[in-house]
């Protein structure tokens, strides 16, 4: 997983200062696709498309699992001591990525985020 999030922070670099803004989020939602979507089950794999465009730098993380809801997950309050503290967790990943990109979607199944960020300069 570092190896593919050292190979985009190089290919973001040019295009976004600083680029490890970018790898914030995606290394949380690669995260998730591993360990969630696909359960750590190394005969699945996990999909990664990366698009740049004058305006924007668009990220595409797909698993094979079988999603989720999203729509809770991303609608839930966020809480420090309670989702810390307890061991529980659940959520932060996706409130980090939130902060770290300009707009954040899921296809209906929940095994695909896509990842967009504005450029800046």
């Amino acid at each position: 997983m570092y190896e593919v999030k050292e190979k985009l922070l190089e290919f973001v670099a040019p295009y976004y200062k600083p680029p490890s803004i970018i790898c914030i989020g995606f290394q949380e939602i690669l995260t998730n696709a591993i360990e969630h979507g696909n359960q750590r089950k190394a005969d699945k794999k996990v999909e990664i498309e990366v698009e740049v465009t004058t305006k924007y730098i668009k990220i595409v993380i797909t698993d094979e699992g079988s999603g989720f809801d999203w729509q809770q997950v991303v609608n839930q309050e966020f809480d420090l001591e309670r989702d810390l503290c307890n061991g529980e967790c659940r959520g932060r990943g996706i409130k980090i990525t939130n902060k770290a990109y300009d707009e954040i979607w899921y296809n209906e199944q929940g095994n695909q985020a896509c990842l967009y960020k504005l450029l800046n300069g």
